[in-house]
């Protein structure tokens, strides 16, 4: 579990805060102490969990595209950040195939942006590039990736995170490692929890669906994931961070996913498990993926050398991750405030961490 002593008074700098994972990561971070400065796109959504939980004043907000350099300069000779959780990503598979001239810009160039300017400022002690579990070459041969397996990628998104992972090695290798800069990549994916409402995501359209009165689509119903609560990843982030600040990385590269012990979950499955947590029957719409996306059929993580180096893995089982997630949502719509409950999650969240 991270050391809440650790990052109280931490110069911290996240980017892409006001996503998903980054709100409920600036929200965290906050409420433990530390001093963040987030850097985002600004998100102008009509619903959103960065609004809920007013992002905004948590941090010292600043709305920049990670591919503006010059920006990004100034931003860290305000800030002086120690450490940096880099999170900014065009992050859905679907879009990278409308806009991969984007996703590759966003997910790789941005990369090295972050990578170039953490270089160039001494009061960088760590960084925490955050890719994801698609970097991997997936065959659909119902292997559980380990850190050692030949990076991929068929679609744009895919690709652009695996390409990401080439640069942060070169940095890494070439200068970073000179200035005694510790730097890792994290991969984690299918993340899940309350306050996702993203276009295209399994979870959120299935909410959209319930609470509209709509039917919803699903592409690939036999697909397995390693679903994990967004709490997890969240604190594996945070605790290689700490080793990290302190010179103790093992590896450049964690796997972050369930216990190797997990039943891999469908999402015809999820959906079934979802429906038992909030009563309700999902009215499902399913085709096939069309022609021109790919999708692997089976993905999963094994996350053994994080746990072997530092006892790190999953709090919530994949099913608890479920409950978590949609009781999150059924509390929600309500009528109860987005803070508390991501707070309550929090504490539960440590609450189990501490048991173990």
């Amino acid at each position: 579990m991270f050391n809440e002593n650790f990052w109280s008074g931490k110069r911290v700098l996240i980017t892409g805060h006001n996503g998903f994972k980054g709100s409920w990561l600036t929200f965290l971070l906050q409420s433990i102490g530390a001093n963040v400065t987030g850097v985002s796109l600004k998100n102008d959504d009509p619903i959103s969990l960065q609004a809920l939980l007013n992002i905004e004043d948590l941090c010292d907000n600043y709305y920049c595209d990670i591919l503006n350099v010059s920006e990004l300069e100034n931003i860290f000779c305000r800030s002086n950040p120690e450490i940096i959780l880099n999170l900014a990503a065009q992050a859905i598979v679907s879009e990278g195939y409308s806009q991969p001239m984007e996703t590759f810009q966003t997910n790789f160039i941005g990369s090295l942006n972050i990578l170039e300017t953490a270089r160039r400022h001494a009061s960088v002690k760590a960084v925490i590039m955050v890719t994801t579990d698609k970097v991997y070459e997936n065959l659909d041969q119902h292997n559980a990736f380990t850190e050692n397996d030949k990076l991929g990628g068929e679609d744009p998104y895919s690709a652009s995170k695996a390409a990401s992972e080439l640069a942060i090695q070169c940095y890494r290798k070439s200068f970073l490692d000179k200035l005694d800069i510790q730097v890792v990549s994290v991969r984690a994916g299918n993340v899940i929890g309350g306050g996702d409402w993203a276009a295209n995501r399994l979870i959120p359209d299935l909410v959209r669906s319930w609470y509209n009165n709509q039917s919803f689509q699903i592409r690939n119903p036999e697909a397995t994931r390693p679903w994990q609560h967004v709490l997890d990843p969240l604190n594996g982030y945070l605790k290689l961070a700490e080793y990290a600040f302190n010179r103790k990385l093992k590896a450049n590269s964690y796997n972050l996913g369930p216990k190797k012990e997990a039943t891999p979950i469908s999402v015809r499955n999820l959906v079934s498990l979802a429906e038992a947590v909030t009563k309700k029957v999902a009215v499902e719409n399913t085709a096939a993926a069309p022609v021109d996306i790919k999708e692997a059929q089976y993905l999963s993580l094994n996350s053994q050398q994080a746990h072997d180096h530092y006892g790190l893995e999953t709090m919530w089982t994949p099913q608890k991750a479920i409950e978590k997630t949609f009781d999150w949502y059924e509390r929600f719509y309500k009528g109860a405030d987005a803070k508390t409950l991501v707070q309550q999650n929090i504490i539960d969240f440590q609450m189990t961490g501490a048991d173990q």
